[in-house]
């Protein structure tokens, strides 16, 4: 385990002294980003397709489900965790 921190602190250490320096804070967040513009994404694609279309159908239910995920996250960051 102390092995594991030790590696892990040195990854950060590295990873902060390089040309492209982020933080771990930036590397978690990053994904969370994309997951946030997906539903702009399909929307659009909703747009190029038929409606009552299967295609058009399966947007619509992953936007919804889309938008639920994002409000969920959306909630996550009223928390305070510690800092």
């Amino acid at each position: 385990m102390a092995q594991e921190k030790t590696a892990v602190h040195e990854w950060l250490q590295k990873q902060s002294n390089g040309q492209i320096s982020q933080s771990l804070e930036s590397y978690l967040i990053r994904p969370i980003q994309r997951v946030l513009k997906y539903p702009l994404l399909l929307a659009q694609m909703k747009q190029l397709c038929m409606k009552n279309t299967t295609n058009y159908c399966k947007l619509e239910d992953a936007i919804k489900d889309l938008e639920k995920g994002k409000n969920y996250l959306k909630s996550l960051n009223s928390f305070n965790f510690g800092e």
